[in-house]
């Protein structure tokens, strides 16, 4: 499924740990939601779980709630979104010709029974485009002692923060020797971003691509519910501690973001 990092921080606010069996008398049976907008996209990124005790074993057919009722509003249409039978806790648009409008604002409404009802709205990003994607060579040599890469690209309205994506395509990459990067470590990873902030140019460091062959870099404007919730979310994790994570849904914990890619990407092959 698509933006693995707000599933990851769902699982995360539901269960604090399932190691270590410290209960606690503090437990609040809530809902988490997490609903993600895409730009030029279906919606299809709708998520309903429930909260549960560290000491409880985590699954998703656990956690996930099948019976909710949520409808999303926005651009002129209501759209009462559909349970995947085939993913707990996921919902989605049946009406697939029908896609999320940059620049539109959209609401959420959750219900499910035995809870209060659950609200939410976020502004889609604007659409924009990489401005120098004609400059890369197709083919590229792995420099990493040389000059970083450096991309550019016109803001779009609505956003609050920009991330940098590159991800390997090749169907059996070959990793970049680790001897370029600090120690022995360098995660086995296809796909990196890290946010840019409120700027229109990055430079791109060699260090970020980890496997030679076909690499895609795109750009992707995210409204300030979900950078405000990763931001948030990254942090916390890192300190063990979500008790101060705040979130922009009324009834529920997680989030009700969007985000919009650049209409244009850069295509690269990396050779060694």
């Amino acid at each position: 499924m698509k933006h693995l990092l707000i599933i990851s921080a769902a699982a995360l606010i539901a269960f604090a740990g399932c190691s270590a069996p410290t209960d606690t008398n503090t437990f609040s049976d809530q809902l988490v939601v997490n609903a993600f907008l895409i730009g030029g996209q279906p919606i299809d990124s709708v998520f309903v779980q429930k909260t549960g005790r560290v000491t409880e074993l985590y699954t998703e057919e656990q956690s996930a709630v099948n019976n909710a009722i949520v409808i999303i509003t926005g651009n002129n249409t209501v759209d009462t979104l559909a349970a995947d039978p085939l993913h707990p806790g996921h919902y989605a648009s049946t009406h697939r010709d029908r896609r999320v409008q940059p620049g539109a604002s959209y609401s959420l409404l959750v219900k499910v029974q035995g809870y209060g009802d659950v609200t939410g709205s976020t502004s889609v990003p604007d659409t924009f485009s990489v401005l120098n994607a004609q400059d890369f060579a197709k083919s590229v040599k792995y420099q990493p002692v040389s000059a970083p890469l450096h991309i550019t690209w016109n803001k779009a309205g609505n956003f609050a923060d920009v991330m940098v994506l590159i991800r390997s395509v090749e169907p059996n990459p070959e990793l970049i020797p680790v001897s370029y990067h600090q120690g022995d470590n360098k995660p086995d990873r296809t796909a990196i971003g890290f946010f840019m902030g409120d700027v229109n140019e990055s430079d791109i460091s060699w260090l970020y691509f980890n496997y030679y062959g076909k690499t895609i870099i795109s750009v992707a404007a995210s409204d300030r519910n979900y950078f405000e919730y990763l931001k948030q979310a990254m942090a916390a994790q890192q300190a063990s501690d979500l008790k101060e994570i705040r979130y922009n849904l009324t009834g529920a914990i997680g989030v009700f973001g969007a985000e919009t890619i650049a209409n244009n990407t850069i295509e690269l092959t990396i050779t060694p």
